[in-house]
C-alpha cells in the first residue's frame, strides 16, 4: 500500500525500493512498464516472475506495434509464443504482403530437427495459416502440401473431400491413422509432453485428428450413397450408432447384427424394433434385454417358447435387477415362479 502510494505521489525510486523489499515482483515490473523501461521490467520478470514472462513479451510486441517498430515487434512477438497470429495479422495489416511471404517461407524451411520447441510450433502453426490463405485463394493444390506438410490432415481431409477426391482423402486419413498408431506406441508422446512443459498448447492428439478424418470421410462416402464404405469408416472413426443408424436404414441385416455388439447401449432398443421387424425374435429378446426393456424381452420368449435366450439371458438379468433392486431374495434361491412374478411387475412398471 506504501509503494502504491508513493507511485501516486511520483515517488518512483522509493515505489521500486519498497516493492522489492515486499517481493511484489510483479507490480513492479507493472511499474517499470509504465514508465516505459522494458527492459528492466523484462528482467525483472525474467529473474523473479516467469510466471508473466510470455505476457510481458506480448505487450512489449504491443508497445513496438505502435510505435512503427516492426522487426522489434515481431522478435517480441515471437519470444511471447504468439508470432503465429501476430506476425501475419501485423505484416498484413500494413500491407506488407512480400515480408509476410518471406517471413512465412523462412519459418517453414527451418530445419523439422529444430530442437527449439517454441520454433517447430510456431513453424507448424505458421505453415497451417499459409495453406488456409492459399485455399481461400483457390490454390487447392498448394493448399494441400501445406496441410500435409503441418500434418493438418483433418483440413486436408476435408480439403480433397470438397474437391471430390475421395480416393485421394481415404490415403491421407490412413495416413493419420499411422501417426495416431505411432502415438499410442509413444513414439511422438515425448514431443507433445515437451511443448506442455514449454507452455505451448500442442492442439489434439493424432488419434482425435484420425478419429475427426475418418468421420469426416465417412460423411462424404454417405453423401455418395458409397454405404459400405461410410459404415466402415464411421466404425474406425469410433461413431458406432451412426453406422449402425445408416445399415438399419439401408436393411443390411448382416451389419446390423455385427455392429448391434459394439454400438452403445442407447441403440439397443431402436435395433430390437428392427430385428422385431425382420423377424429375428432372438436376437430382438437378447438386445431388449441388454436395452433394459426385460419385461419386453421376457414376453418374447414366452410367446415363442424360445427357452434358450430366457434362461441364459433375460432371467439372469431379472434375478441380478431383484438382488440390486433390495427384495431380499437370495439370487440362489429364487425359483422360476418368483421370475415370472418378477416380469409381470417389470411390465406394470
Amino acid at each position: 500500500r506504501v509503494a502504491a502510494v508513493a507511485t501516486h505521489l511520483g515517488l518512483t525510486e522509493d515505489a521500486e525500493r519498497l516493492y522489492k523489499d515486499c517481493g511484489r515482483f510483479d507490480l513492479l515490473a507493472a511499474l517499470l512498464r509504465s514508465a516505459g523501461r522494458w527492459r528492466d521490467a523484462l528482467r525483472v520478470v525474467d529473474a523473479h516472475d516467469r510466471v508473466h514472462l510470455k505476457s510481458t513479451h506480448f505487450a512489449h510486441a504491443r508497445h513496438l506495434e505502435s510505435l512503427g517498430d516492426v522487426a522489434n515487434a515481431v522478435r517480441a512477438y515471437e519470444k511471447s509464443g504468439r508470432a503465429h497470429r501476430e506476425v501475419p495479422r501485423l505484416l498484413r495489416a500494413r500491407g506488407e504482403l512480400n515480408a509476410l511471404d518471406a517471413y512465412v517461407a523462412q519459418k517453414s524451411s527451418v530445419s523439422a530437427d529444430s530442437s527449439e520447441i517454441s520454433d517447430s510450433f510456431t513453424r507448424q502453426k505458421l505453415r497451417l495459416w499459409r495453406a488456409k490463405v492459399l485455399e481461400s485463394e483457390g490454390d487447392a493444390e498448394g493448399a494441400l502440401e501445406e496441410y500435409l506438410a503441418c500434418g493438418a490432415f483433418l483440413d486436408a481431409t476435408r480439403a480433397l473431400c470438397a474437391a471430390g477426391d475421395l480416393a485421394g482423402a481415404e490415403q491421407t486419413v490412413r495416413r493419420a491413422e499411422e501417426e495416431a498408431a505411432a502415438e499410442r506406441g509413444g513414439s511422438s508422446s515425448g514431443i507433445r509432453e515437451e511443448r506442455t512443459r514449454a507452455g505451448f498448447f500442442s492442439g489434439p492428439s493424432r488419434e482425435h485428428v484420425f478419429a475427426a478424418s475418418a468421420f469426416h470421410l465417412a460423411r462424404a462416402f454417405e453423401a455418395r450413397d458409397s454405404i459400405a464404405d461410410a459404415i466402415a469408416w464411421f466404425g474406425k472413426a469410433g461413431r458406432h450408432g451412426h453406422a449402425l443408424r445408416l445399415a438399419m436404414r439401408h436393411g443390411m441385416d448382416g451389419e446390423v447384427a455385427r455392429l448391434s455388439g459394439v454400438a452403445p447401449e442407447t441403440s439397443a432398443a431402436e435395433t430390437a424394433r428392427f430385428f422385431l421387424r425382420r423377424g429375428d425374435v432372438a436376437r430382438a429378446a437378447t438386445l431388449f434385454a441388454k436395452a433394459g426393456s426385460l419385461g419386453k424381452a421376457a414376453e418374447l420368449c414366452f410367446e415363442h417358447d424360445m427357452h434358450e435366450p430366457l434362461s441364459e439371458i433375460v432371467l439372469p438379468r431379472l434375478l441380478e435387477e431383484s438382488r440390486d433392486g433390495g427384495d431380499g431374495g437370495d439370487a440362489v434361491g429364487v425359483d422360476f415362479d418368483f421370475s415370472v412374478r418378477l416380469v409381470r411387475r417389470v411390465d406394470v412398471d
